[in-house]
């Protein structure tokens, strides 16, 4: 079941309030606090969990990430994204479990991965201290994906409706709700992804979507020091 835009916003408060005392998800208490938020982050080590978050917000000035183009390995990225060569291995095994995922809905991996963007030199939204995710090239916003033709044998053979053997697209600003029975799949597809993303702290450790303030048309997606899940579900 689904959670509320409600209870989002209820978090969203206490996200607020408790700030820097939880920027890791194993502060005291915090496991308790938000159980279906905040949860422990990977034991293995990552780049960039050294890297100060806050900043003095009236000298901010932009981190020098050491950035690389990437566009990608077994999925192709439209367009090319910059990230921090440390995110990029993530991406590689977040293309991974998307092909995973895509074979348990569709029979196939996508070929192509649409997003709005990864490495870009901000604070965080509504934050004058805090920078963002994207400010070290440790995050991508993921819009959706693109899936190749099978043939209607194919999908026949896989028990798939005959539609889905020919090319289709899917996006989060299009389906993560969808309500018309024939786009019910694309939003399954959708929500297991982020949960798979969700339950494998070894990509990602963050993951942002639809039900979560500016974020109706992305998955926004990071390695952060913290773990947490905000997104409606």
């Amino acid at each position: 079941m689904r959670e509320s835009v409600g209870a989002l916003a209820a978090v969203a408060v206490a996200f607020s309030l408790v700030g820097t005392a939880i920027c890791r998800a194993d502060a005291p208490g915090v496991e308790n606090a938000l159980p279906t938020i905040f949860r422990r982050m990977t034991a293995e080590p990552y780049e960039l969990d050294a890297h100060p978050r806050y900043v003095d917000g009236a000298k901010f000035r932009c981190p020098q990430p050491e950035t690389v183009a990437y566009r990608g390995t077994t999925i192709r990225y439209r367009p090319t994204v910059r990230v921090h060569r440390a995110f990029r291995e993530r991406l590689e095994r977040f293309e991974a479990l998307v092909a995973k995922v895509g074979k348990r809905y569709y029979g196939r991996a996508p070929f192509r991965l649409v997003h709005s963007g990864g490495f870009n030199c901000r604070r965080v939204r509504g934050s004058s201290v805090r920078i963002s995710e994207h400010a070290l090239g440790n995050a991508l916003d993921l819009r959706g994906f693109d899936f190749p033709h099978i043939g209607a044998r194919a999908s026949k053979r896989l028990g798939l409706p005959r539609r889905y053997g020919r090319s289709f697209r899917v996006r989060v600003a299009e389906h993560w709700n969808a309500t018309r029975p024939r786009d019910r799949r694309h939003s399954e597809f959708l929500h297991a992804l982020a949960d798979a993303v969700r339950n494998e702290p070894d990509v990602f450790r963050g993951v942002v979507g639809p039900g979560w303030p500016r974020h109706d048309n992305h998955l926004h997606f990071d390695v952060a020091p913290w773990g947490y899940a905000l997104y409606e579900r």
